[in-house]
């Protein structure tokens, strides 16, 4: 029984070695000090060191160890015969990483084998501190060296440095006076935000933005928090967390604050960055903070200035003056407004208009379009009296203040501010029960603003009477225009004339010289048979150009019929058309997919029938002819070309390619009216394009013109 209980006893002393063997959370090896052979590992020496167990087991300690191998044998003979049990090496891990250890280790015995028993720690950190410890050691030093030598030349040369010293004190109090100044022009305050304790340190400076003391604010981005507007303070903590997520190096925020001191609202421009540790983890967020309210204000003046201008096109006065009235309450944080008109008298007044929220909420009295006397006033009339804005941030306790009508809203501070044109007050403007004091600055926006409104109300007048210019402008326009229309009615008439009765002769013409041709041909001659062939081949040439110009006059005139066109489509089909010849059978022609656009079909088919006719036309003495129809989107339009490799021509004369009759090829090279282009450059021009050319003799021509994009579902729907 004894024995069964020393051997269960043994056993349970071996299990408890080998747990604290390989459950402990220090690195421990077992090393055979003949050959540095691992071996064994516990869990923690497999995780540090970063290879598997079965590796790890079995490796040699010097190829771990950075020392070469003569060394690490030394050290372990040391180890081994206790000469020493602690040493610092530098262990290469599996991520090829080099590492500082302490190792403490000593002789073991299993059984009849002698092994080396190594408990590791990690020291990286501790050398890097030591080292940085010894510089900053090195540089008191150094610098303590420096400071003696520079205390023994204050020694000897005392009064002189006196001296010297009280000038750079002036100095020095001069440029820190500067300094403290700039930087309060600037409203430049500084921060740093920890982010694991969560801790905010601020400047001086900073403080002063928030109105507050160091001691007001809690020292915590929380305690920031409070300060920041509630209408912005979630949006605001939402950036800076995505900001800190995203890896964003550095942002910027705008926000509003409200200033414990005032209570005022004030803007504030952000701009931050974040500092992150070895893993890339943010640390620190370092930020300043500038106060932009003038800029933001001013940006506000001009967003409300652009409102009124473009609400002053299409609405009533009353309803401008409503506008602008809430645009003014929304951005000096008051909650009723009002604006009054002088008469020239310069003594009576009347109501024209409440704001939307004063009418709403707070003021149900009657006077809207009233006047009366300025006697009969409150005591927003003072700026009359004084001729300039004035605030009355304690309304109640005025002594010359007057009761207010029935429905009217109460006052508890108010704002008003005067238009003066021409040394006379003209309008009044004013806003009420801001929940904080007016300020200077809030009544300069005010009497900004007032004089916005008035140039655009005084605008609004001379735009109508403009507009009763123009509607009688427009009648005397209406008359010409039908005087024109009567015009081009009669020469349409005369262009019908004139082209029936030139082609009754043609026809008369052509028909004789056929029966000549056809039943009198044994009786000419080959002179009189190429005569007549001449003469019915320019009759046909007569005919072309008749149909041309009659076509070039009626397109002027013609009105156009807008429609969405599938351009892609309407090329093809023209060129098609133009298949039935046979240089046209010839012609390698390349269509790209065209942008689609709004004109008027019929008179787009003959631009492109017309162009695409000329480039078959030109190219037909090529042996291997090229058309070449594409497009790009520019500037808001469409850019046609067509391309060919014909015969081209001399840029010399690209200003009259596209006049009347005005060609640059001989018609027996090349047969044509000399109108085609003409008529191309007319209807680009009536739609509002423009048309042009560029060519090389021999080496063809490019003829482009552009056409506004019109992108609507139903064109896109049309293309597909």
């Amino acid at each position: 029984m004894d024995r069964k209980k020393a051997e269960s006893q043994l056993q349970q002393s071996e299990e408890l070695n080998s747990a604290l063997f390989n459950d402990h959370a220090a690195v421990m090896l077992l090393i055979d000090p003949n050959t540095g052979e691992i071996r064994d590992a516990n869990v923690a020496a497999v995780d540090y060191y970063g290879w598997p167990r079965d590796q790890l087991v079995g490796m040699f300690i010097q190829n771990i160890n950075t020392l070469s191998p003569d060394e690490v044998k030394q050290e372990m003979q040391r180890a081994e015969s206790r000469a020493r049990t602690f040493f610092e090496f530098r262990h290469r891990r599996a991520d090829a990483s080099i590492r500082d250890v302490a190792v403490f280790s000593s002789r073991v015995h299993t059984g009849e084998e002698g092994l080396l028993y190594s408990i590791i720690h990690d020291i990286t950190d501790q050398k890097k501190a030591e080292a940085a410890l010894a510089t900053r050691t090195q540089v008191f030093l150094l610098a303590l060296a420096v400071l003696c030598l520079m205390l023994l030349g204050l020694v000897v040369r005392l009064v002189m440095i006196l001296r010297q010293r009280k000038r750079a004190e002036d100095a020095l109090q001069q440029k820190s006076a500067l300094l403290a100044k700039a930087e309060q022009l600037a409203q430049l305050g500084s921060w740093t935000r920890d982010m694991a304790t969560n801790g905010l340190t601020c400047s001086d400076e900073a403080y002063r933005l928030f109105g507050c003391t160091p001691q007001e604010l809690t020292p915590t981005y929380t305690g920031f928090l409070e300060r920041v507007h509630p209408l912005d303070r979630e949006t605001l903590a939402c950036k800076h967390s995505v900001s800190v997520r995203m890896g964003i190096e550095a942002d910027e925020f705008e926000y509003r604050i409200l200033r414990k001191d005032t209570g005022e609202v004030r803007y504030i421009n952000e701009r931050c960055e974040h500092v992150r540790d070895a893993s890339g983890t943010v640390i620190r967020t370092i930020g300043i903070c500038q106060d932009i309210t003038e800029r933001k204000l001013a940006e506000h003046q001009t967003t409300i200035q652009l409102k009124l201008i473009a609400c002053s096109a299409a609405s009533p006065l009353s309803d401008l003056l409503t506008m602008a009235l809430d645009e003014v309450e929304q951005l000096l944080n008051s909650s009723i407004s009002f604006w009054h008109f002088v008469e020239p008298d310069q003594k009576t007044l009347s109501l024209q208009q409440w704001s939307t929220a004063t009418l709403e909420r707070f003021c149900t009295s009657q006077g809207r379009g009233m006047h009366y006397n300025i006697d009969q006033a409150g005591v927003w009339v003072d700026c009359v009296r004084e001729r300039k804005g004035v605030i009355h941030n304690d309304y109640v306790s005025l002594p010359h203040r007057r009761g207010l009508p029935e429905g009217h809203a109460e006052i508890v501070r108010e704002m008003v501010a005067p238009v003066i044109r021409q040394d006379a007050i003209v309008a009044i403007m004013g806003v009420g029960n801001k929940s904080t004091d007016y300020t200077p600055e809030d009544l300069s926006t005010l009497s900004f603003l007032a004089d916005v409104i008035w140039e655009i109300i005084t605008r609004k007048k001379t735009e109508e009477a403009l507009r009763q210019f123009n509607q009688e402008l427009e009648k005397r326009v209406r008359k010409r225009t039908w005087e024109l229309e009567e015009a081009n009615r009669q020469l349409e008439a005369f262009s019908y004339s004139v082209s029936h009765d030139l082609r009754a002769p043609l026809r008369g013409l052509t028909g004789l010289t056929r029966i000549l041709l056809g039943k009198h041909t044994t009786g000419l001659s080959e002179e009189g048979r190429k005569l007549c062939v001449l003469i019915n081949d320019n009759a046909t040439a007569m005919g072309l150009l008749i149909d041309d110009l009659l076509f070039f006059s009626q397109a002027e005139r013609t009105a156009l019929h807008v429609s969405p066109i599938n351009m892609t489509a309407m090329v093809r089909g023209v060129f098609e058309e133009l298949g039935s010849t046979e240089d046209t059978a010839r012609v390698d022609f390349q269509l790209q997919e065209l942008p689609p656009i709004e004109a008027d079909p019929c008179l787009l088919r003959q631009v492109w029938l017309n162009l695409l006719a000329n480039a078959v036309k030109y190219s037909s003495k090529k042996e291997h002819p090229v058309v070449q129809v594409r497009a790009e989107l520019k500037d808001g339009q469409a850019v046609y070309h067509v391309q060919d490799n014909g015969a081209g021509f001399d840029m010399q004369h690209a200003h009259k390619i596209f006049d009347v009759f005005k060609r640059v090829h001989s018609t027996k090279d090349f047969a044509g009216t000399g109108v085609g282009l003409a008529i191309v450059q007319q209807i680009i021009t009536r739609h509002g394009g423009r048309v042009w050319a560029q060519g090389e003799p021999d080496k063809g021509a490019t003829f482009s013109f552009t056409l506004n994009v019109v992108e609507t579902e139903r064109m896109k729907s049309n293309q597909q």
